[in-house]
């Protein structure tokens, strides 16, 4: 299947050759929907970009974001599409995970402030219902189901809670951790005398976190 957006909150699914027959332009080179098989053009349309989401069902295929940004009008019809240089597309993630964060800890209660997105440091401060005790909170955005970069030391992993949001291209997902599990569950790795440190998806996507927001608890709380 692929999938397609025909608003900012709506998108449709459609039989993958069926859809490419009928958008030509968005074909890959040497593919032919009528002659290659499924898993052929899968893998074509993933060497060019292309996400792949899989439920128990089907295997979704959509434009990755990386390629464009679309604007729309207040009616919800398109207004225009254009294309976004990398810096600018991993800021637009980076937003819609920190505001995924926001929206759900706002629905827990709590008073959300994120903090100056160019600082060091934790990206949101939330405070309780009556300001007697508040939490930092750093959120680590990812478009698809990757690992999660560290960087080359853990010295900056801190606050009270951090929070994995992953597959930000399809349906998010949220992973409650605290900072001494996201350490203890890092990997090292060398390469060229480069020491860099992950985490990969098997140490984060476990029941211990997928969308334990239990963790944190409610803001509206007395303490």
């Amino acid at each position: 299947m692929i999938r397609t957006s025909s608003g900012p909150s709506k998108t449709e699914s459609h039989p993958m050759k069926a859809w490419l027959r009928n958008n030509p332009q968005d074909i890959p080179p040497g593919i032919d929907p009528s002659k290659n098989t499924s898993h052929e053009i899968r893998n074509a349309l993933k060497q060019h970009g292309w996400d792949e989401d899989q439920t128990d069902t089907e295997v979704i295929l959509a434009k990755p974001i990386q390629e464009h940004a679309t604007s729309f009008r207040g009616d919800g019809k398109q207004f225009e599409q254009t294309s976004l240089p990398k810096k600018t597309l991993n800021q637009v993630i980076g937003n819609m995970g920190l505001y995924y964060v926001c929206y759900q800890l706002s629905r827990l209660g709590w008073n959300v402030m994120p903090t100056a997105r160019n600082a060091r440091g934790v990206d949101i401060i939330a405070y309780n219902r009556d300001c007697s005790s508040f939490i930092r909170v750093q959120v680590k955005a990812l478009s698809k189901r990757d690992p999660v970069p560290l960087g080359t030391n853990l010295n900056n992993i801190m606050g009270d809670f951090w929070i994995i949001v992953n597959n930000l291209a399809f349906t998010p997902s949220a992973f409650v951790m605290l900072p001494e599990e996201v350490i203890n569950l890092a990997h090292r790795g060398e390469k060229e005398g480069r020491i860099s440190y992950w985490l990969q998806p098997s140490s984060y996507n476990t029941k211990l976190f997928v969308e334990r927001w239990d963790r944190i608890g409610q803001g509206n709380d007395k303490t």
